[in-house]
């Protein structure tokens, strides 16, 4: 009777995973957000960056970039790092949970280490933590490359190993400018040995990730810097207006910088996700990002039943998003320049792959359940 129930309850087990049946708001089992937040901040490296996922070893290294946040509580700035990547319907950071399940593929598990950054980016600064008063973007990306690269980061100094940029909204922003700053650093006259390592980042880098990324501006971004007041004491107002103004020139940069290669700096590829729903929050409701504004300059972009902030928010393991951003990383690794120049995917496009990660848990299932009867 035992071994029956025991088969049973893999049967139920092995169901959910085959048919990404995942019950909304009931899993028990999920930490707090509280939970959460404790043990995060625990992998905290320096002062702007977390190691969320450790690996030793890793087949890639993955740096994440969270957007603007509408919500006034500091909490939720000072949580952004993390909970920008949750689950949709938990508090799981998909991160360390989803993301190596999804980077197994074709028998191939890759190992990722996992880290994350942290800035100050909300759209209310009335109201902010003190300290965190950075007037420039050159000066947030310039101490981004100092913690990441240059200092208990280490990012980019493994031989062999690819850097991947990962960002959301504002965050794909900083991360042009974090690349460009890279170069700017490697032109100046500084220690050899850091020279080295900006050009081993530099080397490392193959793909850049843009979650609903304004690649030439968003007028719901205009419009959120018009309702900031004037007097506001955080000068997090003046990067805003900063990075709106400059972001042709950070554009323009960008893409010439990926249009000169050389042996040093090989092309990396860059790779997008547009959500294509409405988005209703912080007394919005429309689209954030259109479709005009997220084409310039990418070479793989995927659309996505999403609104601005739950597209990097997966709903289930089957996810098509976190499923793109898991086949970039996996052509990243493997080094195959097969993106399609500004080819636009569909979800559907994804279901091959999909069907394939059923049928190895059913196989799974059918193992098990094998196993299980040759014990009665």
């Amino acid at each position: 009777m035992c071994s029956v129930f025991s088969v049973f309850a893999v049967l139920c087990h092995l169901c959910r995973a085959v048919f990404a049946v995942e019950p909304r708001g009931t899993n028990i089992m999920s930490p707090t957000r509280d939970e959460q937040s404790e043990r995060f901040e625990k992998t905290r490296i320096t002062d702007m960056v977390y190691e969320l996922v450790k690996e030793p070893h890793p087949d890639v290294e993955v740096v994440l970039f969270h957007g603007l946040q509408l919500d006034q509580s500091a909490r939720t700035c000072a949580d952004a790092y993390w909970r920008t990547w949750k689950m949709r319907n938990d508090e799981d950071c998909w991160l360390e949970t989803l993301l190596p399940k999804l980077l197994l593929k074709d028998q191939v598990q890759l190992k990722a280490r996992v880290l994350s950054v942290s800035y100050e980016a909300r759209a209310d600064f009335s109201r902010v933590r003190e300290g965190k008063e950075i007037t420039d973007e050159y000066i947030l990306a310039e101490s981004l490359v100092r913690e990441l690269v240059l200092s208990t980061g280490e990012l980019g100094q493994k031989a062999g190993v690819p850097v991947v940029l990962v960002g959301h909204d504002l965050g794909g922003i900083l991360i042009k400018e974090l690349v460009m700053t890279v170069e700017k650093m490697e032109a100046l006259r500084i220690e050899d040995w850091d020279k080295k390592k900006l050009g081993m980042f530099s080397k490392n880098l193959k793909l850049v990730f843009f979650y609903a990324v304004p690649q030439s501006g968003s007028k719901v971004i205009e419009e959120t810097i018009a309702k900031i007041p004037e007097n506001s004491r955080h000068k997090m107002l003046p990067l805003m207006k900063v990075l709106n103004k400059e972001t042709a020139r950070i554009n323009q940069s960008f893409q010439q910088y990926r249009q000169c290669p050389d042996s040093h700096r090989p092309k990396f590829q860059v790779a997008a996700v547009l959500p294509a729903s409405e988005t209703s929050q912080g007394g919005y409701n429309g689209q954030v990002i259109p479709e005009a504004s997220i084409r310039p300059g990418v070479d793989s972009l995927l659309t996505v039943k999403a609104d601005h902030f739950q597209v990097c928010q997966p709903e289930a393991y089957h996810s098509s998003s976190a499923q793109f951003l898991a086949d970039k990383i996996h052509e990243a690794v493997g080094s195959k320049d097969s993106y399609g120049r500004n080819r636009t995917l569909s979800a559907s496009e994804h279901e091959k792959g999909k069907q394939q990660s059923r049928n190895e848990l059913q196989a799974q299932y059918n193992s098990t359940i094998s196993q299980a009867s040759s014990r009665q």
